[in-house]
């Protein structure tokens, strides 16, 4: 409550000059009549009681009181502020008014300026609160053990998304469950086979159909189109190595060279599965090492015929987004990670890790000055399975943004996919946010290095990039993936507590390049625009 102050009201210029004026004219007629006056009395002394005081001492007082009131309307025109506590002077001696107990407006204009200058300081910045690798580990838990296998479109995934939402929305987020159309089916049909030998295969995510037979030619090198310029590939059915390039050139490279169909095999031991990111036009297969090695060998002792038969049943239904924004806020900076799995795993590595920080990353950040610009994102419909393309969820997700004009204020996106098991951490992504990860770690104490994806792999950062958004992915590499093994037990906690913490500190440094008053959230000195 403010405390309100009675002030005397000032005197203007002019007022106070033609007050001096007037007295200064009195002045002359005000003593003469103290001297008649002085006159009158003398002549009645006998019959007056005792003589007032000397007459020139009162002309002189009186005088002396003009003046000292012409010193103080001078005194008023000099200092036109006005004058505190005047409760105890005399108004007739002091020439001040009676005071009002109404406030004086003067006083409610100062009051007015200092709720202004107090609303204009600057609101503190919040720090987010520290990272906590026992909730990261919770959320894992529940999603990898409670929930289990989360297929895209599956009725755990649909559970899992419902128990992301109950997360956010507990931390106070606006949380909203978007659709993802299923660009999905079921392989109904699958079959390789060699000279009249049925080889294991598997078809890779975004495969064309097809229903082929041409002679089978070993392509020299890792696939690309030099290599293809070194053999004729016109309607044959093409054995490539895994490496190097994307599956999808791979393919692309096969089909622009005439042939009917591709096999990729591994580059180590074992089977793989991979994903083209897109349809293909020809039937794409993925075989182990060792089927790699045996056709490459029969195709040197003489011709090989194969065939692919490639038929699919198309599978309806769809998936979904959890999204999170602040209620204030704007997603300058989005931080992802998808939370379904492919067939069989319970996906504690892949990806139910990366989700768990998302999760604590968001907790950590709901109370936090930087988290007004910070979204979070769960994406569905990740992996390649049944056929799917993959890396579908982000893609709808990105569509929106750009459709709605907000991929223009978006500065980053961090991608958090594979992040349970193994070390150093890796850095992927562009390199202005590859180095500052790289100082973060620094600062934090984290091994990491910087480097890429194996060949045909994919995440939800490549939707993000695709439309000019810098990414970063910090991940850990030789985990178990797409393997029965991908279970809960085999988490290492203080792995996931590396990307965990790091993650942490570089969203700090996100929103500061995004906002420069939030400079201090960021663990390291960001470098001046132009270094």
């Amino acid at each position: 409550m403010a405390t309100l102050t009675f002030l005397r009201p000032p005197t203007s210029p002019a007022r106070g000059g033609a007050v001096r004026a007037l007295r200064s004219r009195l002045l002359p007629f005000a003593i003469a009549l103290l001297l008649l006056a002085a006159v009158v009395a003398g002549c009645r002394e006998e019959d007056a009681p005792p003589a007032p005081p000397d007459a020139a001492a009162q002309s002189q007082a009186a005088a002396v009181e003009i003046e000292e009131e012409e010193a103080a309307d001078q005194a008023d025109q000099a200092e036109p502020a006005p004058q505190p506590e005047l409760a105890g002077a005399d108004p007739e001696t002091a020439g001040a008014p009676e005071q009002s107990d109404a406030p004086d407006p003067a006083d409610d204009d100062a009051d007015d300026d200092a709720d202004e200058t107090e609303e204009q300081a600057p609101a503190p910045i919040v720090a987010p609160a520290p990272y906590d690798n026992d909730n990261a580990l919770r959320v894992l838990e529940a999603l990898s053990v409670t929930i289990g296998e989360r297929i895209l479109g599956s009725q755990a995934e649909r559970d899992a998304a419902a128990f992301l939402a109950a997360e956010f929305e507990s931390y106070g987020y606006d949380v909203e469950l978007q659709p993802v159309p299923l660009e999905s089916r079921l392989i109904a049909e699958l079959r390789l086979v060699a000279d009249g030998d049925v080889i294991d295969a598997q078809a890779l995510g975004g495969s064309g159909p097809g229903d082929v037979e041409g002679p089978l030619v070993v392509v020299p090198g890792m696939g690309t189109a030099e290599d293809f310029a070194q053999v004729d590939a016109a309607g044959a059915v093409v054995l490539i190595e895994r490496g190097e390039i994307f599956f999808r050139d791979k393919v692309a490279n096969a089909a622009a060279a005439g042939a009917v169909g591709a096999i990729i095999f591994n580059n180590e031991a074992g089977p793989f599965s991979g994903t083209l990111g897109e349809e293909s036009a020809i039937p794409a297969l993925a075989v182990s090492l060792g089927s790699g090695i045996g056709l490459r060998a029969r195709t040197a002792r003489g011709p090989v015929t194969a065939a692919i038969v490639l038929r699919y049943d198309p599978l309806s239904g769809e998936s979904q987004n959890v999204l999170a924004r602040h209620p204030e806020g704007a997603c300058r900076v989005w931080v992802g990670g998808h939370y379904d799995t492919v067939l069989g795993v319970g996906g504690a590595n892949d990806n139910g890790s990366g989700t768990a920080l998302v999760v604590e990353l968001a907790r950590a950040y709901a109370g936090a000055t930087a988290g007004r610009l910070l979204c979070f994102a769960a994406f569905g419909a990740e992996e390649a399975v049944v056929g799917s393309p993959g890396i579908v969820g982000s893609r709808v997700l990105v569509e929106s943004l750009t459709e709605s004009g907000e991929i223009a204020g978006v500065t980053a996106m961090l991608n958090l996919d594979v992040a349970g098991v193994g070390s150093p951490v890796l850095l992927v992504g562009d390199a202005p946010l590859i180095a500052l990860a790289e100082e973060v770690a620094a600062e934090l104490g984290i091994d990491v290095s910087a480097g890429g994806l194996p060949p045909g792999f994919g995440s939800d950062h490549l939707n993000f990039a695709q439309v000019g958004v810098p990414v970063i992915f910090p991940t850990l590499p030789n985990g178990p993936i797409h393997v029965p093994e991908d279970q809960f037990e085999v988490v290492e906690p203080e792995a996931l507590e590396a990307v965990g913490r790091l993650a942490h500190g570089l969203l700090g440094c996100l929103a500061a390049s995004a906002d420069a008053a939030l400079a201090e959230t960021c663990v390291v000195g960001l470098p001046e625009e132009g270094e």
